[in-house]
């Protein structure tokens, strides 16, 4: 037998006799009572079974000299629960992460979980649809006001959902301008205008700043994308199609061509 069994067994005959057995018999009483639950939430700390503690343990997360292991297992537990739903506590890892049934977020606020703005993202509930025009050509804008026609966009918008909101767009691949001097923008009133053709009444979707589209004397420009702002949802309500204008176009000079125009409707779902 090694030492430390030897001890162990003396270590018992120990027990025995303390507890007032001598008859040479092994009273295992005490082992059995060092391995008994300890009182909930006991503060002791002299035998293993005081470290691990008993089911009835109040969960912890404080780091103290008097908490048990089952204590300190139950907090962790609790910090890893799914929070109600869009609750703004921001105190565990499972705050911030948040629960599926979270309110879909596109505000950055402080308030609000992970779920929250992925499902924003995902869809502002869910989707985006573009519907652009037929490319026209050209789009001539002279010396003198006039509204000038843009291509049409016709919507077929998605069936069961609601439209959350609706933004203009036009895209033109070059400007060309034929005035000789240098040519931009000339008034503060200008603006690409939607409406349906019913017709509704037109609105204005983007603005068109004075000075701006500034062309060399007789250059050539590239084009871009220029896209508006406001919401537009009020006239874009649903499919059909939508008729495009520049309302008071002029410019300084005769005149600024847009070459490979086309216009396009951006419609948010909820």
């Amino acid at each position: 037998m090694t030492e430390r069994g030897s001890q162990l067994i003396r270590d018992i005959g120990g027990l025995s006799s303390r507890s007032g057995n001598v008859s040479g018999e092994v009273d295992l009483s005490a082992l059995e009572n060092l391995h008994a639950i300890p009182d909930v939430d006991s503060i002791a700390n002299a035998f293993i079974r005081d470290v691990l503690g008993g089911k009835a343990d109040t969960a912890s997360t404080t780091l103290v000299d008097t908490d048990s292991l089952v204590s300190y297992i139950k907090g962790l537990l609790n910090q890893h629960l799914i929070p109600s739903a869009d609750s703004t506590d921001n105190i565990v890892i499972s705050d911030v992460l948040g629960g599926k049934a979270d309110t879909a977020s596109t505000s950055v606020v402080d308030t609000d979980s992970v779920v929250s703005y992925l499902k924003g993202l995902l869809g502002l509930d869910g989707s985006r649809e573009v519907f652009p025009s037929t490319m026209a050509a050209t789009v001539v804008v002279s010396a003198t006001e006039a509204d000038v026609s843009m291509p049409d966009v016709i919507v077929v918008a998605a069936s069961g959902k609601t439209i959350k909101r609706v933004r203009a767009a036009w895209s033109w691949r070059k400007q060309v301008d034929s005035s000789g001097t240098v040519n931009q923008v000339l008034g503060t009133d200008q603006a690409i205008q939607v409406r349906d053709d019913s017709p509704s009444a037109w609105v204005s979707a983007i603005t068109i700043p004075d000075n701006s589209l500034s062309t060399g004397a007789s250059a050539t420009e590239g084009g871009q994308l220029m896209l508006g702002v406001g919401d537009i949802k009020a006239t874009v309500d649903g499919s059909d199609t939508y008729n495009f204008q520049w309302v008071n176009a002029d410019m300084d000079g005769a005149s600024l061509t847009f070459h490979d125009v086309t216009t396009y409707l951006l419609v948010e779902y909820n």
